[in-house]
């Protein structure tokens, strides 16, 4: 049996500096691969993921998940700050078109 693949993209956070998004293929069982994308004023941040979960719940096309994560705050190249994020919820995934 033949599965369509398909892609979402989730906002999880959007303020006013930037924004962060869920990006994941997934096919009619599972969610095959994901990652974060982190737009607008990224000067002086950066984003390492450390764990991302998802998984099915019993709703079509609705998924949990759980995204763990550390924002380093840099000045002149010196890491002065890092704020550890986590990112939960359940979500319909919808296809991009």
């Amino acid at each position: 049996m033949h599965q369509n693949t398909y892609i979402s993209d989730i906002t999880l956070e959007d303020n006013i500096m930037n924004k962060f998004n869920l990006i994941t293929v997934y096919n009619d069982e599972n969610a095959l691969r994901a990652s974060i994308s982190k737009t607008g004023y990224t000067f002086g941040t950066d984003w390492n993921t450390d764990y991302i979960n998802i998984n099915k719940t019993t709703r079509k096309n609705v998924y949990q998940y759980e995204i763990i994560g550390t924002r380093n705050w840099h000045i002149l190249g010196i890491n002065v700050y890092s704020e550890s994020k986590e990112f939960k919820g359940i979500k319909e995934f919808k296809p991009l078109h």
